[in-house]
Order: C-alpha cells, then sequence, then structure tokens
C-alpha cells in the first residue's frame, strides 16, 4: 500500500486528475502534479534498491529546485529522515553538525564534491567567495552527486543515473505518521549545536496550516525560491514558479509580472530591495499580486508602511509568527497589524489547536500538534515550548510580543531587549534597518550597547542620538545606546535573519 499522509495526498490527487495542472515551474521547463509524483515514487524505488531504509539519516546539501523537491518526496515516502543544515554557516560548524548527525546517505552538488578532491581549488574559493559552501568528508557515507558531470575519484551515485534508470514500481509500508523526519538547526554553540527534530505528524500539521492560510482561488500562481515554500503551494494545489534567489529587484518583479504571479511568501527581507527600486523608480509591484505573506522575520509597522505604499490596492498581506520549534503559532491580517497603536508587536491569534501560557517572568509558552519531538542532543522536550519570546495577550486574544528574553543585554542592572527598541528606532525616516548588540568592555566591566543602523540617506550619530533620545522615537533613557555605528547590516541563513554574533565581529574588528 502507498504510503499516505498529509503531505503527499494533495500530490496524489493533483496527480490522479484528468487534467493535471501544472506544479512546479522553472525558466526552462515545468513539472505538471503527475511527473513530480512519478519522478518522486521512482528515485524512491532506486534509493530503497540501492539500500536506503527506514530511519536512515540523509543529508541534502544541493541548491533548492525541483530536485531538491523530488528528494523530499522520496524520502518521505521511505519513511527516511532528513537533516537541512545550512551550507553558508562555514565549515568548522557544519562539521560539527554533521559528525553529530552521522548520516548514512547525502545528496550533494557535485561541485562541492570537487571542492574536496582539490585543496588549491578550494583555497582559492574560500579566498574570493562572498559566501563560501562547505561540504566535509565522511567515512562510510553514501554520496548521490547532483548536478554537472565533474572528473572526480570518490566513488559516488549520479542523481541523474537514477533518474535514467528503467522505472520500478515499488509499494511502501504505510507504517506510523509519528516517526522523526526532519532535523532543522536552530541557535546552539560549537560544543552542542541545536538540532530540533520534527515528526511526521508535526511537520504534515504545520504545512496544512499553512496551506489554508495561502487561501487560493482558481488561476492563482504562487513564486518562490525556497523549496519548503514550495511544499506549502504544492500543499494548497497551486502552481508554484521557482525563481533564483539572486535575481536583482528589477528581475524580480520582471519576472512575477511576466508569469502573472499572484502569491509570494517570504521574509521581510527578500521585499525590501524591490520595495527600494520601487520607491526610486516611482512605481508599483506587479498588479498581478494579490496575496504577500510574510514570516521567519519579525515584520515591523514601518516596513508594512513602506510596502502598502507601492502595492497595488487589491493586495493582501498576512503576517505569520512562529519559529523552528513550531513552524505556525498564529497570523494576522497585515493592516490590522498596522493600524496597531499599542505597546509591543501584535501578532494575531493562535492557529486552530495551538494552546498558550504566559510564564511568570512573561515569556511566551506554546504547545500543539505541531510542536517539535525533541533537540537531536536530547532524549526528550516539555510539554510546553518555552519561546524565547516575551509576550502577552490582549483583550481580543491576540498575542503581543513584548521583546526577546534570550537577545536580552544586560548593562548595569538593566534589562535590554532589543527587539522592544529596534521597531521604534527602523519608524525613523530614513533608517532602513535597526539592531542592537551588547560587547562587553574589560575597561568598564560592563556591557557596552551598540545601536547599529542601516540608512538610506545619510545621517549622523547626534542625529539619530537625538531622535530616540526625546520625541515621538524615543526610547527608555536605561536603553540609550553608548554608540551609533551606520553598516549595512549582515544577515544569515536563506532566510536572511539578522547575523548578531556578525555584527559584534564587526564591531571588535573596527576598534571602536
Amino acid at each position: 500500500m502507498f504510503y499516505n499522509s498529509p503531505i503527499l495526498q494533495p500530490l496524489i490527487n493533483a496527480a490522479g486528475k484528468a487534467q493535471q495542472p501544472a506544479v512546479l515551474f522553472t525558466g526552462k521547463f515545468k513539472y505538471t502534479a503527475g511527473e513530480l509524483f512519478t519522478a518522486s515514487k521512482h528515485l524512491a524505488s532506486q534509493l530503497a534498491a540501492r539500500g536506503m531504509k527506514k530511519d536512515d539519516m540523509i543529508v541534502i546539501a544541493i541548491a533548492p529546485g525541483v530536485n531538491f523537491i523530488t528528494i523530499i518526496y522520496a524520502t518521505i515516502m521511505l519513511q527516511a529522515r532528513v537533516a537541512i543544515i545550512d551550507p553558508e554557516m562555514g565549515p568548522e560548524l557544519y562539521r560539527v553538525k554533521f559528525n553529530q548527525l552521522k548520516p548514512d546517505w547525502a545528496f550533494v552538488d557535485t561541485r562541492l564534491l570537487l571542492l574536496q578532491e582539490h585543496p588549491f581549488l578550494r583555497y582559492a574559493y574560500f579566498k574570493l567567495a562572498d559566501k563560501p559552501v562547505y561540504f566535509p568528508k565522511y567515512k562510510g557515507l553514501n554520496i548521490i552527486g547532483c548536478g554537472p558531470k565533474l572528473p572526480l575519484f570518490q566513488p559516488y551515485i549520479p542523481f541523474s543515473k537514477l533518474m535514467k534508470a528503467p522505472y520500478q514500481d515499488i509499494e511502501f509500508d504505510g507504517g506510523t505518521h509519528n516517526y522523526e523526519y526532519l532535523i532543522t538547526y536552530t541557535s546552539g554553540t560549537m560544543s552542542e549545536p541545536k538540532g530540533v527534530l520534527h515528526s511526521f505528524n508535526a511537520l504534515s500539521r504545520s504545512i496544512t496550516l499553512l496551506s489554508a492560510v495561502i487561501d487560493n482561488k482558481p488561476g492563482d500562481i504562487m513564486a518562490t525560491y525556497l523549496p519548503h515554500f514550495a511544499l506549502m503551494g504544492v500543499g494548497a494545489q497551486l502552481p508554484i514558479f521557482l525563481y533564483d534567489a539572486g535575481l536583482n529587484a528589477k528581475k524580480k518583479i520582471a519576472f512575477f509580472e511576466t508569469n502573472n504571479i499572484t502569491h509570494l511568501f517570504g521574509p521581510p527581507s527578500d521585499f525590501l530591495p524591490m520595495i527600494k527600486y520601487c520607491e526610486a523608480n516611482k512605481r508599483q509591484l506587479p498588479s498581478s499580486l494579490k496575496h504577500i505573506l510574510l514570516g521567519s522575520a519579525p515584520v515591523h509597522q514601518s516596513f508594512l508602511k513602506r510596502l502598502a505604499s507601492v502595492s497595488n490596492g487589491n493586495i493582501r498581506f498576512t503576517v505569520i509568527y512562529g519559529m523552528t520549534e513550531h513552524l505556525l503559532i498564529s497570523n494576522i491580517d497585515g493592516m490590522e497589524k498596522l493600524k496597531y497603536k499599542g505597546e509591543g508587536d501584535i501578532v494575531g491569534k493562535p492557529v486552530q489547536g495551538v494552546e498558550i501560557r504566559i510564564a511568570e517572568d512573561g515569556e511566551l509558552l506554546v504547545k500543539s500538534d505541531q510542536l517539535f519531538s525533541r533537540y537531536f542532543h536530547l532524549d526528550s522536550r516539555d510539554e510546553y515550548h518555552a519561546s524565547g519570546d516575551l509576550a502577552r495577550t490582549d483583550e481580543n486574544g491576540n498575542i503581543v510580543l513584548m521583546g526577546r528574553k534570550k537577545e536580552m543585554i544586560i548593562r548595569s542592572n538593566t534589562n535590554i531587549y532589543p527587539a522592544l527598541y529596534e521597531g521604534t528606532i527602523k519608524k525613523i525616516p530614513g533608517i532602513d534597518e535597526a539592531a542592537f548588540v551588547g560587547i562587553y568592555s574589560i575597561d568598564k566591566e560592563d556591557e557596552e550597547v551598540f545601536l547599529v543602523v542601516e540608512t538610506s540617506i545619510n545621517m549622523t550619530e547626534k542625529q539619530v542620538m537625538d531622535k530616540i533620545s526625546y520625541g515621538e522615537f524615543q526610547v527608555e533613557k536605561n536603553a540609550l545606546p553608548d554608540k551609533i555605528l551606520f553598516m549595512t547590516i549582515p544577515r544569515k541563513g536563506r532566510q536572511n535573519k539578522i547575523d548578531r554574533a556578525r555584527i559584534k565581529e564587526l564591531i571588535k574588528t573596527r576598534k571602536v
């Protein structure tokens, strides 16, 4: 019996229709639902024939795209475990996580394998590349090479060979839906990487709820560059266009216009370059757009205001709040969020099935059938997950975030929560991004607080300090920074979150 699931079922349903809707498009070709289903099942049968089995650990180190999604569906069919590690995190941290996982299989871009075998090429690459990608050697690993055919000496199975092999139809055991399927990494240290394990049930529930938020209609088309967003689109039975994340703002907008894209999903950082392009060229975002979903990072009112100013009046904005351990906690209409005048960051009502509690110290605790199983280095988790966010609920049951407990700066006897003030500072005209960091000063024997701002106009430190010291953008006196610096704020990961560790490194390098 074929392995049935809430993730696979929408694909199976679409594949079984007489008129198969197109599911995945790239710039060169398209996959229908039926073709994607057939390719995934074929890959699963080829992997099973070569020894891949239930609970095997698999690492994926290839670029997002159709092959990535095919691998995801194939490994679901085999009930294997898949680990996604950001290849841009750096070689040492990647190696530590790799050794923690002890994988059985890896899907690897052949160009990364080439770098393994040529140290001089690898040296030059790491010297010249802005964000070098790395893949370590590991004994006993079954490697499937994806990408161009290159002169490699190490043994590996070409992905193209698997897909070109004669089709073999096999049956898959239905098994249980509660096995641990996906491992992703969140904040952690070299000594204790924090891998987050999601059961298949939890992941399925999140995909189902997120797909429902999309609220698509006939004729709608979604565009994304992230594989997990594509899974949501497939779950909602939307045609999906995959595009290159490296496209500049002008080309992205042209891509959306040419293909009549109606739905977009991504973090605010994805949209900021397009907003700036529209502002500079006195134009609007494509008129085809109907629904923009924002998540994976805080969404501030100042950003929503700018996004709305370059959008046609028919675009709906939905802001999604969640985290690695619990993908969807709440969501709120963007215009409702924009109109909010109270203190804190309103993120909407908990979605169906989510229970919340506020701990004595103000931290938000969450529980639902979406919740992760455990951290990889631990055997269990608590009943309620401590989010790390300080929160309250308003009279309508909305969650209102009041700051980040774990990103706290302690100066003297004062606790400074960066997220509580960064949103206010970003409302200052000309400031596009802001981040507080604390660096311990041996001279002061205390935390020195730096406010780093990214601006679109020339500003002085005094101008910014004056703005935040009094008036409508004032922050508490105890939270005023010791120094204000201007720079392009670094980001990390596929979702482009602010890299506070990198900011601290840059500040120390500048010796300010």
